[in-house]
């Protein structure tokens, strides 16, 4: 027969167990739910850490223009001057998307920024691009999309090139410049669900 005392060790046993069992579960879920990544800082969490994590890296905030859901920023991107808006749920504040505007002076040179990144991007990821669209519009725009998978870690990420090389007129001037934009495709449909719970 078993006494009292020693039902009470087996029961405390059991309940150790079973917290290490969890832990170990929630462990090896938090290592597989990895998110794409933007100079290092995943794209994810409340969007005050990701401002913070941004300014580490030397970004400065631009307030002048902050629609809602959006947090904008200067500083510098793979070596060239740019303005990064940050995309993040006004409600949740959950980031799931930015992007990088780098000015250019003219088409040749949007042309040699884009195909700097296009062989950028195929060098970083290499086999985890699993699909490209490419796109080119009547007035000469670009829009080259990557999908990006790690089957280990589960990341999924979308990075878009979108080059605009417009001529203008001698009023208005031309618009030349190169856009990246980034998003973690998980949070990205965490932000679409809340939106359309939200109708």
């Amino acid at each position: 027969m078993i006494s009292k005392k020693q039902k009470n060790k087996n029961n405390i046993m059991m309940i150790k167990k079973f917290i290490i069992l969890v832990s170990a579960f929630l462990f090896t879920i938090s290592i597989n739910a990895q998110h794409f990544q933007f100079m290092g800082i995943p794209i994810d969490g409340n969007i005050d850490e990701f401002s913070m994590a941004l300014k580490s890296k030397g970004f400065k905030r631009n307030t002048l223009i902050d629609p809602k859901g959006n947090k904008n920023f200067k500083g510098v991107f793979a070596n060239e001057k740019a303005k990064l808006c940050v995309f993040f749920h006004p409600t949740t504040k959950l980031v799931y998307a930015l992007e990088v505007d780098i000015s250019c002076y003219n088409a040749s040179e949007v042309k040699e920024k884009l195909e700097k990144f296009e062989t950028s991007i195929k060098q970083k990821y290499g086999e985890q691009v699993v699909d490209e669209d490419l796109e080119k519009s009547v007035e000469g725009d670009i829009r080259h999309t990557f999908h990006i998978l790690d089957k280990t870690s589960g990341m999924k990420g979308q990075i878009q090139l979108h080059s605009y090389c417009r001529e203008g007129n001698k009023y208005l001037g031309g618009t030349y410049r190169l856009e990246i934009f980034y998003c973690d495709v998980d949070n990205y449909d965490a932000y679409k669900a809340k939106e359309v719970n939200d109708l």
